[in-house]
């Protein structure tokens, strides 16, 4: 049986400007980094990670899934967000708290979440 998230992971066409990014803007800290699977652990154990296009049948066309990163102040994360030249979309209520979106360098979104 399925009990916890584990890794999720985004196809990217520019590693090394989504490791700058998600390490510098984002605050991340890479545990593995190579040409073929970069690798952040969050606090709470989920494994986020990035891997480019290729053969396996791992390349998105349709569909997807966002990523939302969960944040303790969103107002503090916006502010660093903007300050290093992020395009900040509209902040959006949610049940149980409110967020944002962000394009990482493969324009991919990423959502910022605060919970209340």
């Amino acid at each position: 049986m399925m009990y916890a998230l584990d890794t999720i992971f985004g196809i990217t066409w520019h590693m090394d400007k989504c490791i700058d990014f998600y390490e510098r803007i984002l605050g991340m800290t890479a545990v593995s980094k190579s040409p073929y699977w970069t690798e952040f652990v969050l606090d709470n154990g989920v494994r986020f990670a990035l891997h480019p296009p290729g053969d396996d049948g791992l390349c998105t066309v349709n569909g997807g899934w966002i990523c939302a990163l969960r944040v303790i102040d969103l107002s503090v994360v916006e502010d660093s967000l903007r300050k290093n030249g992020v395009d900040v979309g509209v902040r959006h209520q949610i049940p149980g708290g409110e967020l944002i979106t962000i394009s990482d360098p493969d324009g991919r979104p990423v959502q910022v979440v605060q919970r209340f």
